[in-house]
């Protein structure tokens, strides 16, 4: 088993029940998940958490313009990280669910935009492309 160093809780009100638990939830957790899952996620969160435009403030209020505009730059930023390559989603399509779960951990309209954004070009791309029949995507499928 990988070593992934998983941080222990806060100390809080719900010590007194994680002592009596019977169970390694760390090694449970890598179970559950498996390590290469757990590696992607925290690849994905250890991005987000050093990037300053990901920074947030607990409690913090900004406009609605504002909030958009940062979507924006965050989704922009998240093109970037290309966390997760065509070829990766396709040897691994669970992926793609563990990366939107990230993303909807940090902010659920972000991972939707990014996949719609991406889905909606998917299916737009033969218009971009003059060469390619518009009723048919690379495999040969209709849709």
């Amino acid at each position: 088993m990988i070593d992934l160093e998983v941080a222990d809780f806060p100390s809080g009100p719900l010590d007194v029940y994680r002592k009596k638990a019977s169970f390694n939830w760390k090694a449970m957790l890598s179970f559950i998940d498996g390590e290469e899952t757990l590696m992607f996620k925290r690849r994905v969160w250890k991005t987000l958490e050093d990037d300053a435009l990901f920074a947030r403030i607990p409690g913090e209020d900004i406009s609605v313009d504002k909030h958009r505009e940062l979507t924006f730059l965050r989704l922009r930023q998240l093109y970037r990280y290309n966390f997760l390559t065509k070829e990766e989603a396709l040897a691994a399509p669970c992926k793609t669910l563990v990366l939107n779960d990230c993303l909807g951990m940090y902010d659920l309209g972000l991972g939707g935009k990014l996949f719609l954004g991406k889905e909606a070009f998917w299916h737009h791309r033969p218009f971009c492309n003059p060469g390619q029949s518009a009723t048919t995507n690379p495999s040969g499928h209709r849709g």
